[in-house]
């Protein structure tokens, strides 16, 4: 659990705009369709996942989604976790 809220982080700090009211399955082995523009996973999440080397992303509303860039099946949904302001 840990590393997904770190990637979750990760990515959030990325400040991707977010898609919505997409027309397709957000699950895992779900297809994203070819017009959906795929970002790569930044290194510090390579550093922390290594097993998602290679991988890309999109955020679908409050979901990141990993994505084989290959297949474009989507590999893992993890929710988008952003620090909260005045927290330690």
């Amino acid at each position: 659990m840990a590393q997904q809220v770190k990637i979750g982080e990760i990515i959030a700090n990325e400040r991707t705009t977010p898609l919505s009211n997409v027309k397709f399955s957000v699950s895992i082995g779900g297809v994203v369709p070819e017009q959906v523009l795929l970002r790569p996973l930044p290194l510090e999440v390579h550093q922390l996942a290594p097993q998602f080397l290679g991988y890309s992303y999109i955020v679908v509303e409050e979901l990141i989604v990993i994505v084989d860039p290959h297949s474009r099946k989507i590999v893992e949904a993890l929710p988008r976790w952003r620090p909260q302001e005045g927290r330690p």
